[in-house]
């Protein structure tokens, strides 16, 4: 990590588009920032509202869990969920898929439940918060598109 780490900083020194291309996203971050410095209402808004988005989906894993026979606290579905998605995010394809299943089964191994049940609640939890969205998407869309609300 350290290697990859040294690796980008050096090119982002020695490579002028590189570099120019970090100055004008971190401008744009800064940008972003100094909105949620200047109204801190806003910034525990958007920090609550990440919170428990994280702490519903540590909720489907966790009945993902139950669903199986197995037993886990929230605490440790809500450990296993986010260190999935930090290393999902890291992946090179699209929505960590693979990444994040092979993450979530190995975090449930690590707190208790075995591997053919940790494999099978990493992939009822995934089909429950990643497969299925969109099909629910679609038929809410149609139906606002139906009531002329979009």
């Amino acid at each position: 990590v350290v290697g990859v780490v040294v690796a980008g900083i050096i090119v982002m020194v020695t490579v002028k588009k590189v570099r120019d291309q970090v100055v004008q996203v971190a401008g744009q971050v800064r940008g972003a920032l100094s909105v949620l410095v200047e109204e801190p209402k806003r910034a525990v808004i958007v920090f609550a509202s990440n919170f428990s988005a994280e702490v519903v989906l540590a909720m489907a894993m966790w009945f993902s869990v139950v669903a199986i026979g197995q037993q886990i606290t929230l605490g440790e579905s809500l450990a296993v969920v986010v260190g999935a998605v930090l290393l999902g995010g890291l992946a090179p394809t699209p929505g960590g898929v693979g990444v994040q299943e092979a993450v979530l089964a190995a975090g449930l191994v690590g707190v208790g439940v075995s591997p053919n049940d940790a494999t099978a609640a990493a992939i009822i939890y995934r089909v429950v918060t990643f497969a299925l969205p969109p099909f629910w998407g679609a038929a809410s869309l149609s139906w606002l598109r139906r009531n002329e609300y979009v």
